[in-house]
């Protein structure tokens, strides 16, 4: 991540300074020799440790009884060869040189634990221009490659809240949809024909991640929201359509394709008027202009993208797509 361009202020706690003794115990040879590893512990504890074993007490004072080695062996690791231990085939004593091994090492100052779990936090910032997807996609890219699989590997802090906001952007999608759907249902009395309007969503997302795709942008969080507010801008085109076609057969009487083809003439002017007042009011957000600006391009890119596909797209579909659910509508019997 150092040498990484994405990243700046790389620091980790994990810090590999604090000399250690790494103890290589020949297990083979200690089983032979009727040593366990928990003998090897307690031979170690018991020099190095400060073990209170009993108190002497006299009829003037009390003495506590330690066992452990003198500080000036403890700093010498010639004095393991004169740690014993006693076999449990032979009885006899056996030296530490004859079951382990050792070698002078450095090790962590600390270790920070997570769940019980050894844990290494990293953290870092990203570069100028470089969005927070980025920087968790080349993450697991980094992961893959050069950490061991038994390793976890587990965000936290902004990653996690951002990974967390992406699982639910999805669900936050469907029930924006489902409530256009109740709402619009109630407003015409029709189950058909909120459908109709919704169909212009479909090629209004498809632009927007098309855009995306074009600029070499991420679908981050900006870009679910773009989405979310590209849905309630061409559903409102939709509805205007939609709308003056159904007022148009109960008030006026007039047939299904003629009422369709009079109020894609009439609204037409309207629905442009509004599509190109989005364009240019997103067109700042789209050119990275202002504070954030290089974050927040995705929102504008979706939002612009979206509506000119959808605009090529739904002008000429929708009223042929109203024709076909009006056609079914006058078949349903709960119409």
């Amino acid at each position: 991540m150092l040498k990484d361009p994405l990243f700046e202020a790389v620091n980790s706690d994990l810090e590999i300074h604090s000399p250690q003794i790494n103890v290589t115990i020949m297990r083979d040879k200690a089983s032979s020799l009727g040593i366990t590893a928990a003998d090897i512990e307690n031979a170690f504890n018991f020099g190095y440790s400060y073990n209170y074993v009993t108190r002497i007490d006299t009829a003037v004072d009390q003495y506590n009884v330690i066992l452990e080695l003198f500080d000036k062996y403890q700093r010498d690791t010639n004095i393991f060869n004169s740690l014993w231990m006693r076999s449990a085939v032979s009885n006899e004593l056996v030296p530490m040189g004859a079951v382990a091994k050792w070698e002078e090492a450095e090790g962590a100052s600390s270790v920070n634990h997570i769940d019980q779990f050894p844990s290494v936090t990293i953290e870092f910032n990203l570069a100028s221009g470089v969005t927070l997807d980025q920087a968790v996609n080349r993450l697991e890219e980094l992961r893959k490659e050069l950490v061991d699989p038994i390793v976890q590997f587990e965000p936290i802090g902004a990653i996690q809240t951002y990974q967390d906001s992406i699982k639910n952007a999805g669900f936050l999608l469907f029930i924006a949809i489902f409530s256009i759907y109740i709402i619009l249902g109630m407003l015409y009395e029709s189950f058909i024909h909120p459908l109709t309007v919704l169909t212009t969503l479909p090629p209004a997302t498809l632009g927007g991640l098309l855009t995306l795709w074009i600029f070499d942008l991420p679908l981050s969080m900006y870009s679910y929201l773009g989405i979310i507010l590209l849905i309630g801008i061409v559903k409102k085109n939709g509805i205007m359509m939609i709308d003056f076609a159904i007022d148009n057969i109960r008030t006026r009487g007039m047939t299904p394709r003629e009422t369709i083809y009079d109020a894609s003439l009439t609204r037409f002017r309207p629905i442009m008027m509004t599509t190109v007042a989005a364009i240019f009011g997103a067109l700042p957000i789209a050119l990275g202009i202002g504070a954030n600006g290089d974050a927040l391009r995705p929102l504008g890119l979706v939002i612009i993208g979206g509506l000119c596909f959808s605009q090529l797209v739904t002008i000429f579909i929708t009223p042929s797509l109203y024709l076909v659910m009006e056609k079914m509508n006058t078949r349903l019997p709960w119409r």
